[in-house]
């Protein structure tokens, strides 16, 4: 009788701890990478009774995987909430496993800073902390000029807050994605909307390795009507916000990428009860998080075994004043919720049943 990976160390690779305690290392130390290097249990070595069982424990074993990937939703303000998601991967031992963070607008944002190997202490000072409606710039001239420039705020803010946090890692303002993909194990991918055609467009190490780092994320925040959309010289292409088009990076990505990713979504629902609105701010609130509402729900449908939802309605994405109390209530709402996502998703891989062939 021939035995089958009967060794202590095939238990080790697929087992996932029971819910019911909480430790700092979910999946354990070591055990990360063998899961993901772990060899296909071919079904010819089983007897013909457990055929079935073992081809079903490949294919969870093959969608449920810790994630290579995560993928940051946009949200102006709300995007605080990404510091949570960042916490419980922390506790979770997660954050080593990742090898690309991605992102659109403010998602784009916290994946430069994940990707930068800023520790979640550093990040959540810096979420809590900083005063955001020092990142506004809008001028009398700027409001003047609304019509041929399309945004109320010229982005300079925004700009100097990306430099500042790649200067702070020794990189240049204007680094690149290959630039900084030298000195980091993780890669950066981010999306903005070209205006003209309609069409989303990749910056990343792969497609756009000479592109400024700090130009791409600038562009994928330039929030529409708020922010004026960054022109790219060379094409003469106008890009806004990536969640013009898609506020979910999955939809983006191959169906092998799509099966290595978790996905952050923030999600927004109105009652039934009209509110007041009362300046331009509200109006471009509501227009932008309807147009949202309506593409999350398809999605949510399609991807929702590796959606970490997070509701956001009574939390405004232009609301630059927002306490810091209040931006620490929203991190700590991503951060229970997160816990409870990869606690679900530990569950339900139990240890590998053994099986022999005589």
């Amino acid at each position: 009788m021939s035995h089958i990976r009967d060794d202590k160390s095939a238990q080790e690779v697929y087992y996932k701890p029971e819910d019911g305690h909480d430790r700092g290392e979910l999946f354990g130390h070591t055990n990360l990478s063998a899961l993901n290097e772990a060899p296909v249990l071919h079904p010819s070595h089983y007897q013909s009774a457990s055929i079935q069982a073992v081809k079903k424990t490949n294919t969870q074993l093959t969608k449920r995987i810790p994630p290579r990937r995560i993928a940051l939703c946009g949200g102006g303000i709300r995007g605080v909430a990404h510091v949570g998601v960042m916490k419980a991967f922390e506790e979770a031992g997660l954050l080593g496993h990742i090898k690309e963070v991605m992102g659109i607008s403010a998602g784009a944002f916290f994946s430069l800073l994940w990707v930068l190997d800023y520790t979640v202490a550093q990040i959540e000072h810096l979420a809590l902390e900083l005063d955001f409606t020092k990142l506004r710039n809008i001028q009398p001239e700027t409001v003047l000029s609304f019509p041929l420039t399309f945004g109320l705020d010229d982005g300079q803010g925004i700009e100097k807050l990306i430099g500042s946090v790649l200067k702070q890692k020794g990189f240049s303002p204007e680094a690149t994605f290959e630039q900084i993909a030298v000195k980091h194990a993780k890669h950066l991918r981010c999306f903005a909307t070209e205006i003209q055609t309609s069409k989303v467009r990749e910056f990343s190490t792969v497609k756009t390795p000479k592109t400024s780092v700090k130009f791409a994320i600038r562009a994928s925040m330039s929030l529409p009507f708020f922010y004026t959309p960054v022109k790219e010289e060379s094409t003469g292409a106008l890009l806004m916000d990536g969640a013009l088009l898609n506020n979910l990076p999955l939809v983006f990505l191959n169906e092998q990428e799509i099966r290595e990713t978790w996905g952050v979504l923030f999600s927004i629902t109105y009652g039934t009860t009209i509110q007041p609105i009362h300046d331009i701010m509200e109006v471009i609130r509501y227009i932008y998080d309807s147009a949202k509402i309506m593409k999350n729900v398809p999605y949510i449908h399609k991807f929702g075994d590796r959606l970490i939802l997070i509701p956001i309605s009574d939390f405004s994405a232009l609301n630059f004043e927002e306490s810091r109390e209040e931006r620490a209530k929203l991190i700590a709402k991503a951060h229970r919720l997160t816990k409870k996502f990869i606690y679900s998703f530990a569950k339900e891989i139990r240890p590998l049943r053994r099986f022999s062939a005589s």
